[in-house]
């Protein structure tokens, strides 16, 4: 479990990865909003956000106007990306990395509790 309840943003327009995604996460102790695409995750963003998980590929905005609005509106929140491919350019602060799809639980699960606990 995680020790205090962090707060993930779940983006992927693929409605089954979404749900998949935020029940493991749910099941290990986070918090979590899900979002369907760029524009909602944009509409969804506060400063309680800890993370922004979130797919590379997807209809809304550039991804630059998606990391804007994140360090924006949720200066506080990490970025990863779920997807399967991030042109290097795009990994920089907030982004503190990817996870390549398709993802399984344990590595997710891992992955987050890792960078929570190192960010203490």
């Amino acid at each position: 479990m995680v020790s205090s309840k962090k707060l993930v943003l779940v983006v992927d327009d693929n409605e089954d990865i979404r749900f998949l995604v935020k029940t493991w996460l749910t099941n290990a102790g986070f918090s979590v909003v899900t979002a369907v695409d760029g524009d909602d995750l944009i509409k969804k963003l506060d400063k309680n956000i800890d993370l922004v998980l979130t797919d590379f590929h997807m209809p809304g905005p550039d991804p630059k106007i998606v990391l804007d609005s994140i360090k924006k509106k949720s200066p506080k929140a990490k970025i990863i990306y779920l997807t399967g491919s991030v042109p290097d350019v795009m990994i920089k602060s907030p982004v503190v990395g990817f996870i390549s799809k398709p993802v399984e639980e344990e590595v997710l699960i891992k992955k987050l509790k890792e960078l929570f606990l190192k960010n203490k």
